[in-house]
């Protein structure tokens, strides 16, 4: 994390994974810091790429500012550029999310292999594995349950689940 204030171990932040920081794991990202504030919850979300995509279009996907607005979501990092993870990004962070155990498991293993157990790993498809509009869902689904864990002090959330 970039941001010297992040710097130290900040056990209230979440960390969303994916591969490009360009779709799912920005929308989650977004999403969470909306419904977290909303709620209450003292945590913040980051996000970062494990391999990113040059070809990437932009800072951001625009199904992801198009469903952000859908849903009343002032994206805060919506000019960010996608950015690559770094240890510091995994060990500061008190949860860690990857959107896809069949994409980033192996990527964690390689890239990053001290903090595999670290992850929880979601199931969220890449657009070549699954339609923007159910890896959308499916993000939305995940992130109001973690809300709700996180809500009720539950931060022992290592893990595949």
């Amino acid at each position: 994390m970039n941001d010297p204030a992040k710097d130290e171990q900040n056990p209230n932040t979440v960390l969303f994974l994916c591969s490009g920081n360009y779709y799912r794991s920005r929308f989650a990202e977004e999403l969470f810091n909306g419904k977290a504030a909303a709620r209450g919850v003292p945590w913040k979300a980051d996000s970062a790429g494990l391999d990113l995509n040059p070809n990437n279009r932009g800072p951001v996907s625009s199904l992801v500012l198009d469903r952000l607005e859908k849903l009343g979501i002032d994206p805060l990092g919506g000019n960010r550029f996608p950015r690559p993870a770094e240890s510091l990004d995994l060990d500061s962070a008190g949860v860690v999310v990857a959107m896809s155990y069949r994409e980033h498991y192996g990527l964690m293993r390689r890239v990053f292999p001290g903090f595999v157990s670290k992850a929880r790993y979601w199931d969220v498809g890449d657009t070549g594995d699954m339609s923007s509009a159910e890896a959308l869902k499916t993000i939305e689904q995940q992130v109001d349950d973690l809300v709700d864990e996180l809500q009720s002090g539950n931060t022992g959330l290592a893990g595949t689940g």
